[in-house]
């Protein structure tokens, strides 16, 4: 396992047991994937595995009901660096994960910068 995907995993698993301590709120995760463009099909498996999962498990992860939000990264990072801020800053997210191509390092804000909600 990669150091990053080891963060992120973290990040992930704490914003879980925080979400499962405080009431049943839908814990935001922000999907951040290529929708578009010529990697267009992998992002789109990115996307429908993960929708998968959380559809096979009721719409829960670790028994916390999810609301999923796809974000395009468009296969540039300036590009997903805006929509990942954008997204936390409205939405309020719990976590965002970039699992493809080179975007994925251009991730942001970074787990251990955007406060954790009490």
């Amino acid at each position: 396992m990669t150091l990053k995907f080891s963060l992120s995993l973290g990040a992930g698993l704490l914003a879980l047991g925080i979400a499962s301590a405080q009431a049943q709120e839908p814990l935001k995760i922000g999907v951040v994937s290529v929708l578009t463009g010529p990697a267009a099909a992998l992002g789109q498996q990115v996307r429908d595995g993960f929708q998968l999962a959380v559809d096979q498990n009721g719409g829960k992860l670790g028994g916390v009901p999810v609301q999923i939000t796809v974000i395009d990264d468009e296969l540039k990072p300036d590009v997903a660096v805006g929509k990942v801020k954008a997204y936390v800053e409205s939405a309020k997210a719990d976590s965002s994960s970039a699992r493809c191509f080179r975007t994925s390092s251009a991730r942001s804000p970074s787990p251990s910068s955007t406060p954790v909600p009490s």
